[in-house]
């Protein structure tokens, strides 16, 4: 039979080895998420984007990844570790999902993957600020990713996207007005119907009243929350 002395030497071993992983899980997501990856300035060098995190899936089943991002406008902070990607072990990388970026105007920033605009026209998104309000930022995801900063009240901004590669296609929209108000995550899955042809047009519509996402030729999945 084992002696108390044994079991207890057993249990306080298996007690290091579980911290001692603990601690070096901890130590590399801490390490993972300060590194700064990717830094890009919009072509007139007003915004300047800098991402931080895990641009690779990890290592380690445990160990989620995720990838935040800080915004200069010219030299002063403009947004400061903000969210813009995560996923567990199973999930694609942010590196896989969009390892592509460009600047589509001086305030639009748009991740994602070249060959996806090239199956077919793009579509049209067009994001309407219909408040009386500067929006601080938005993150539009639609098969892509896109940042717009500084979207002035009362207007329209019209983005390219990839066409569906699916029957559904997902919209969604999140960001913060000037003053630190956030615009909470709203997304929507539109019905592709198989027999439909030609560019497709969305609209997200930001008013007082909340969002609306819609499309005059789609109907809604009706799991859309």
């Amino acid at each position: 039979m084992c002696s108390f002395k044994s079991i207890l030497r057993s249990v306080t071993l298996i007690g290091t080895l579980v911290a001692t992983l603990c601690a070096s899980l901890f130590l590399y997501q801490a390490i993972a998420q300060s590194h700064v990856f990717l830094t890009t300035s919009s072509p007139g060098k007003t915004y300047t984007v800098s991402l931080a995190g895990s641009k690779d899936r990890p290592p380690i089943p445990a160990i989620s990844h995720e990838v935040r991002f800080n915004v200069l406008k010219r030299t002063e902070t403009f947004l400061s570790d903000n969210h813009l990607f995560s996923g567990d072990w199973l999930d694609p990388s942010f590196e896989v999902s969009y390892p592509q970026h460009n600047w589509v105007s001086e305030n639009v920033l748009r991740f994602g993957r070249g060959e996806y605009f090239s199956n077919g026209s793009p579509h049209t998104l067009k994001v309407v600020n219909d408040t009386n309000e500067i929006i601080k930022y938005l993150k539009v995801t639609s098969d892509c990713m896109i940042l717009l900063f500084d979207v002035q009240p009362k207007s329209t901004i019209e983005l390219s996207v990839p066409k569906p590669r699916g029957n559904l296609k997902w919209v969604s929209v999140e960001g913060e007005y000037s003053e630190r108000r956030s615009i909470k995550t709203y997304g929507v899955d539109f019905v592709i119907p198989s027999e439909l042809i030609g560019p497709l047009n969305y609209y997200i519509y930001i008013s007082t009243d909340g969002i609306r996402i819609e499309s005059a030729q789609l109907e809604k999945y009706r799991g859309t929350k």
